[in-house]
């Protein structure tokens, strides 16, 4: 079964290494915006890029448990770390939305929101979101129970 074989294989890799492997896709768009490599409108390409790279996170986040179910694969020892990455990518996304891009202009910001109601879908889940990371530090955890 592949389970047998993939699960000893993932004990052995820490924690943090999702952690660095996660970071990897803020590093090169900073880079890419050092060297000006984002075309024309670089605030845009920041600002979906983030937002997709949350997206994909939240979804692998929330695919852990059923991938055990199917397969027998365990990624729980990493769900705490794509559930944080998650947040920090769609909490960027967010910042430079609102400062970058509409530069703190609220009634440019309440306009986009009539305009465009999935922003506030995203900050609904934004908000959902932000109980879920300051609760998943070890402290938090011990407290929690």
């Amino acid at each position: 079964m592949l389970a047998e074989r993939v699960n000893p294989a993932l004990r052995r890799v820490p924690p943090w290494a999702v952690y660095a492997v996660g970071v990897v896709p803020l590093l090169v768009l900073v880079a890419q915006t050092v060297t000006g490599d984002l075309g024309p409108d670089p605030v845009k390409v920041i600002e979906r890029s983030l937002g997709l790279y949350g997206l994909q996170l939240f979804i692998a986040t929330l695919a852990v448990s059923p991938l055990r179910w199917a397969t027998g694969i365990s990624l729980i020892r990493f769900r705490r770390a794509l559930g944080v990455l998650t947040f920090v990518y769609v909490a960027l996304h967010l910042t430079v939305w609102v400062v970058l891009d509409l530069q703190f202009r609220w009634a440019e910001i309440g306009a986009d929101l009539v305009k465009r109601p999935y922003i506030i879908i995203g900050f609904a889940a934004f908000l959902l979101l932000v109980p879920l990371a300051v609760t998943s530090n070890n402290l938090s955890l011990r407290r929690l129970g």
